[in-house]
């Protein structure tokens, strides 16, 4: 294949010079998925007989060729007989054919091989836009047993449109945005602080200063009605600290329950618990 040059897609030229191969390689490069569009009934396929197949309005993109049953029309599909006692795997499948310029794109019914166990027939997946001349895009399995059809099952995706992956990364973005600021929850004397960094994960500092002789802690509700609702009941490090200098090691559960739970050792004058981390939260 010799050397040809850039193609001009958009300004006016002295003649035709725009091919089929020119617009599937810009709709490849934009959409860059196999599969239905969703718009009109999507393709459906509904099982008038044991002998016919009919395909209902919509449009499906395939290595960027875009192909369609206009609204309100169908193609009906001849499905041959079955053979008694067998199985058989029938494909329905969108067909391309590239022949330099012109190009096709039509249904086509492949027939399977009737046997004891259903097989998949064979198929084409050539890369048109590599120079291949026939491209075939599984939609429907035509599956027979004996001389019924037993089902219809749809192999292609529904592509979502460019309103719902733009409603869907505003989603996902909002879970993954951490809160700015801390909110406040105090109880018996503690006061816990928390935020969201993901939708999932919560950064937590809950703390209390303690005056006089203090006794081990081991398991003693220290906060109720926590204000979120942990995944699983969980621990966090809690630290014993004097005027910024660490005196004692403990921990904190974060419980399901919604209740803090204190585990520390003793400690004989006034000290500061600060038990902190990261929960993850349903």
């Amino acid at each position: 294949m010799g050397l040809k040059g850039i193609t001009i897609e958009t300004p006016p030229q002295a003649e035709a010079h725009i091919n089929a191969a020119d617009d599937r390689a810009i709709w490849e490069a934009v959409i860059g998925m196999d599969g239905v569009v969703n718009v009109g009934q999507k393709l459906k396929a509904t099982l008038i007989s044991n002998n016919l197949l009919r395909v209902y309005d919509g449009a499906l993109v395939v290595g960027g060729a875009v192909g369609r049953i206009p609204f309100g029309e169908y193609e009906d599909i001849t499905i041959n007989n079955g053979t008694q006692n067998q199985l058989r795997n029938d494909l329905l499948v969108a067909q391309i054919e590239a022949n330099g310029a012109i190009e096709n794109m039509k249904l086509h019914y492949i027939q399977g091989v009737p046997g004891e166990v259903a097989k998949d027939p064979d198929y084409t997946a050539g890369n048109v836009y590599e120079g291949e001349t026939l491209r075939q895009y599984p939609l429907y399995r035509v599956k027979l047993n004996g001389l019924n059809v037993e089902a219809v099952e749809p192999l292609f995706e529904v592509l979502p449109n460019l309103g719902k992956v733009k409603d869907e990364v505003g989603e996902l973005n909002r879970k993954l945005q951490a809160d700015n600021d801390w909110s406040t929850y105090s109880d018996n004397g503690w006061t816990l602080k928390y935020r969201h960094i993901t939708a999932n994960l919560i950064s937590v500092e809950a703390s209390r200063t303690s005056t006089g002789n203090n006794a081990a802690v081991v398991g003693n509700l220290v906060m109720a009605g926590i204000p979120f609702d942990v995944a699983f009941s969980q621990n966090v490090q809690c630290a014993m600290d004097v005027s910024g200098n660490i005196v004692g090691n403990g921990r904190a559960r974060f419980a399901d329950n919604n209740g803090l739970y204190l585990y520390t050792p003793g400690y004989g004058n006034p000290v500061t618990y600060t038990a902190f981390g990261i929960v993850s939260v349903k």
